[in-house]
């Protein structure tokens, strides 16, 4: 589900459980908000229907503050965990926790695939030598 972006405010609104950060959203949380977003003009759940997406989740950014506290309040009903705050996303702690971790962990995979790959050149005998 991409942002919802309404022009107008300086507020976000993001889904920070029920979950940890980086934990991915569960089923019966998800299938409300798929369904929230399929009944509400303007929004697009097809990436929500297609992915599942990981904790905290961005809903929406640059509305009004009282766009904000209707979606957290409507959100809230859904059974999620929901904060709204002035400021874009990275203005949550967990939003910048999270972008860390998927950091670390997509920098690691590329240095553990770098050096399988190169043990598996070098001991294949595939490298030139002079």
């Amino acid at each position: 589900m991409s942002p919802l972006e309404v022009p107008g405010g300086r507020w976000s609104v993001v889904v920070l459980g029920p979950g940890e950060v980086g934990e991915q959203l569960s089923s019966e949380p998800r299938a409300n908000l798929v369904a929230w977003g399929r009944a509400n003009r303007g929004t697009d759940a097809s990436r929500l229907e297609r992915d599942v997406p990981r904790l905290p989740l961005v809903i929406a950014t640059q509305i009004s503050e009282h766009a904000s506290e209707r979606l957290a309040s409507t959100l809230s009903a859904l059974g999620l965990e929901v904060e709204r705050r002035a400021g874009g996303a990275l203005s949550y702690p967990a939003v910048r926790r999270k972008m860390w971790t998927l950091a670390a962990r997509r920098t690691w995979l590329m240095f553990l695939s770098l050096a399988l790959g190169f043990d598996f050149f070098h001991g294949t005998g595939c490298s030139r030598s002079a």
